[in-house]
């Protein structure tokens, strides 16, 4: 919840900084809301496509929602940046 709330202001603070938005996805996803997670982490990716950061936070969430080959590609393309 902390985690959450830190995360939250810094977002308020600097919205279309994309590692903020990834940082979100990868708690979300710890939590299980799946979709707030994904939904976070393609902001993310939206953000800064060439993030490597933000397509792992974006496998996490596919992961979280057991969407396995998603996550696959997420988490490679994650390694290819």
């Amino acid at each position: 919840k902390e985690a959450l709330d830190a995360v939250g202001r810094a977002i308020s603070l600097e919205p279309e900084e994309a590692s903020f938005h990834a940082f979100r996805a990868f708690i979300l996803a710890g939590l299980k809301k799946s979709s707030d997670a994904r939904a976070a982490a393609e902001l993310a990716v939206t953000l800064d496509p060439d993030s490597d950061y933000a397509h792992s936070a974006l496998a996490a969430a596919y992961l979280s929602a057991s969407q396995w080959t998603k996550a696959e590609e997420s988490a490679r393309k994650a390694l290819d940046l």
